[in-house]
């Protein structure tokens, strides 16, 4: 039987019960780990105790992201029981009445630096009620926050996107030269994406898109852009995201307040609350900081807090401490020190959900790679041999690829746990260097972030919204394409330079 199409079956059958039976994540995730397990049995001869240590690996790699998850959840819980969410609110409020500032500032800068320390589809559920309250339709909210959660995702929640989804498709794949190249290309088309939110904005609302609003975007999207390439460049896939919308956020609300892009100076109102509020997260940034510049030997205290667990003779796996969800338990835990609420532990029946979906998918994933060491062909070397020939063009595909995961799994990690393996392998096919394409898997799965449906029915029944789900995927479709196609166009630049 022809083995290229058998390797089809599972992502075809995952994107079937998916899109058309419409089962949940957990039930499709484990039938197709099922039915990838019974593949490689039968017709790539994998012993069953291969296959059990890989599934295994699975496991052990989602209880591992699910520290970050929960832990993520237990700050942000503690923020919301303890008020700091509604201090935000009223900051944001206080600061200025103009629609267009409420949506760089809050739907561009405060979802991407969401994106950076929470991510898991938090990012929109929080800032579209916020634009809400601030006056702007539901609707819109929506498309919006959701378009701005997208160049943020590269990374995601610090770096899971990376250092758990590529770091686990692509056993030996260079982390750092992947970060720096997907830096490049997020940053390039960042840039560009707070213009085309007001744009948006102002179809949607008839309001004429001015010289100095267009200023005010293009300063942003720079503002944003470059510290978050600076980070991905000399520190890693952790902080980008963070460090370029909260330094991106001092920026433009400094330009605002000395008169520039508009003749009305703001004012800041008390930032006290919002320091209160931000404290628990500049505590995980700290502590990622000074663990990955390896400052006093940090890092290596971590890693050395830690251990190897084989499973089989080639399937191994090591914990230790210099994970993020350690260091954000550890944050977790100062922070809940300082002003403890028992309600913030409710994180815990909120993410459960999310281990159900991630046991079975990183099963998946596993398998998926450990079918490589049964075949000189295994599944990614399948699949990705239907794109040989395809050369440069492949700079397209490999983004689109990226993004489609996103789209059905409703999360970039996940899209890069399934398909980074195969972007690895149709690399190869190519002639094309691996880290880029790699890193195009990385930003494409960024771009479909905003049309991934879990995430637009999560963001509509927060802001009370019935229907919309087909505006909001055919508006932020076309935006996620031109995403991808700038994309594409500056890793051939990237290429020819080299």
């Amino acid at each position: 039987m022809d083995l290229t199409l058998l390797s089809l079956l599972p992502f075809l059958v995952l994107t079937w019960l998916l899109l058309v039976q419409k089962l949940d994540a957990a039930k499709t995730l484990f039938i197709v780990s099922v039915l990838t397990a019974g593949l490689l049995y039968f017709f790539w001869d994998a012993s069953a105790g291969l296959l059990i240590a890989a599934s295994l690996k699975g496991v052990v790699i989602g209880i591992e992201l699910f520290l970050i998850i929960i832990g993520v959840m237990l700050l942000f819980f503690l923020l919301k029981h303890n008020g700091r969410l509604d201090d935000l609110e009223r900051f944001f409020k206080a600061y200025s009445e103009d629609e267009r500032i409420h949506i760089i500032i809050i739907g561009w800068f405060f979802v991407s630096f969401l994106e950076g320390v929470a991510g898991f589809g938090t990012p929109a559920a929080i800032a579209a009620p916020l634009l809400v309250v601030l006056g702007i339709k539901p609707i819109l909210a929506v498309i919006l926050t959701l378009m701005a959660d997208s160049a943020a995702v590269a990374f995601g929640a610090f770096g899971t996107t990376v250092v758990v989804g590529i770091a686990n498709a692509v056993p030996g794949a260079d982390l750092a030269a992947v970060t720096a190249t997907a830096g490049i290309i997020t940053a390039v088309v960042a840039l560009f994406m707070p213009l085309y939110m007001l744009f948006i904005y102002s179809y949607y609302t008839q309001t004429p898109l001015t010289r100095n609003y267009v200023t005010f975007a293009l300063a942003s999207g720079a503002a944003f852009s470059v510290p978050f390439l600076l980070t991905a460049l000399f520190i890693g896939p952790e902080l980008p995201s963070v460090i370029g919308s909260t330094v991106g956020l001092v920026i433009i609300m400094a330009l605002l307040k000395k008169g520039f892009f508009f003749k009305e100076k703001k004012q800041l109102p008390p930032v006290k609350p919002v320091l209160g509020a931000l404290m628990p997260y500049a505590i995980v940034v700290a502590l990622l900081f000074i663990s990955r510049a390896n400052l006093l030997g940090f890092g290596d205290v971590l890693f050395s807090l830690g251990f190897t667990i084989t499973f089989a003779e080639y399937v191994k796996h090591t914990l230790s401490a210099y994970t993020p969800g350690v260091l954000i338990l550890v944050a977790f835990g100062i922070a809940y020190f300082m002003k403890p609420n028992r309600k913030s532990f409710e994180a815990f029946g909120k993410a459960l959900p999310a281990l159900l979906v991630l046991i079975p998918t990183l099963a998946f994933a596993q398998l998926i790679i450990t079918s490589e060491l049964t075949s000189e062909q295994g599944i990614p070397q399948q699949v990705a041999s239907l794109f040989t020939g395809t050369h440069y063009v492949y700079l397209l595909f490999a983004p689109l690829i990226g993004a489609f995961g996103s789209f059905i799994a409703g999360s970039a990690t996940v899209s890069n746990l399934m398909l980074g393996a195969v972007q690895a392998s149709a690399a190869g096919f190519n002639a094309l260097p691996e880290t880029l394409v790699i890193a195009l898997q990385v930003v494409g799965a960024a771009a479909g972030n905003m049309i991934a449906i879990h995430n637009i029915v999560a963001v509509l029944a927060v802001v009370n919204l019935q229907d919309g789900l087909p505006a909001i995927i055919r508006n932020n479709f076309i935006v996620a394409i031109c995403f991808v196609v700038l994309a594409a166009l500056t890793a051939a630049l990237l290429l020819a330079v080299q």
